[in-house]
């Protein structure tokens, strides 16, 4: 009776252990999987963060495209070839009103891009290596807008106090005395050219010059002289300064 009443004690000590082993697993279970749902949850993106994603992620390289896709638009306020056959194109940008400069080798008659015209062309296009000016080489390379009125940027006749920069890029003919002459080793001729007391200075390109060597014989025959001469050309602005780019000389 004795041996029985042991075992029984024994017995349902085991139960009560085991049980409670059990429960203290089932709640250790139940916790660890409870987390892994919850850090499952918190890494995996819910239907619209994923949307999010994919439109930033198509957003990006459409906001990158339209950077690196900026076309300038703006007038030519000037248009200069030098004695090296460039063609220097100044335009001043209708939305932001910065100067831009262009510059090509290209036939001017080819490129036909005249003062007053509207233009516009890629801010993509190759730079010079001082980011000065922005290389054309086809006429690819920009597009004509709208023709400008070239009766309207000729003044015709002015005195050196008349010629301001913003008349740069435009014709003009003027009188004065000649002084300061001097010729460079490329055959390039500079002067000034004073009236009234005011001075300008000029410039007589080599290609000029051998085109009609008679214009700076005139210039050489009147420097620093008394006598007036009667210049044409285009009025220009070179490290701001003004000056006048001779095309013709008369006595």
């Amino acid at each position: 009776m004795s041996t029985n009443n042991s075992n029984n004690h024994t017995f349902a000590f085991i139960t009560v252990v085991l049980l409670l082993l059990g429960a203290v697993g089932y709640t250790i279970y139940t916790k660890s999987t409870t987390n892994k749902i919850e850090s499952t949850s918190e890494l995996a993106p819910t239907p619209n963060t994923l949307a999010l994603m994919e439109t930033e992620t198509v957003a990006e390289p459409e906001q990158q495209a339209d950077r690196q896709n900026t076309d300038v638009t703006g007038k030519v306020v000037s248009v200069n070839t030098n004695a090296e056959n460039k063609t220097f194109i100044k335009v001043k940008g209708l939305a932001d009103q910065r100067e831009y400069t262009l510059l090509t080798s290209l036939d001017p008659d080819l490129v036909d891009i005249k003062l007053g015209d509207i233009i516009s062309f890629s801010d993509q296009l190759q730079k010079s290596s001082n980011q000065a000016y922005y290389f054309v080489n086809k006429v690819t390379d920009y597009q004509i807008v709208a023709k400008g009125n070239a009766v309207d940027t000729n003044i015709g006749t002015a005195t050196v106090a008349d010629v301001t920069p913003d008349m740069e890029g435009r014709d003009i003919v003027l009188s004065g005395v000649i002084s300061e002459l001097t010729t460079s080793k490329k055959g390039h001729s500079f002067f000034k050219v004073t009236e009234a007391g005011n001075s300008i200075d000029g410039v007589l390109f080599n290609s000029e010059t051998n085109e009609l060597a008679g214009r700076l014989a005139l210039l050489n025959q009147y420097n620093d002289t008394a006598k007036k001469v009667t210049l044409a050309g285009k009025v220009s602005v070179y490290k701001g300064k003004l000056q006048i780019i001779v095309a013709q000389v008369y006595n």
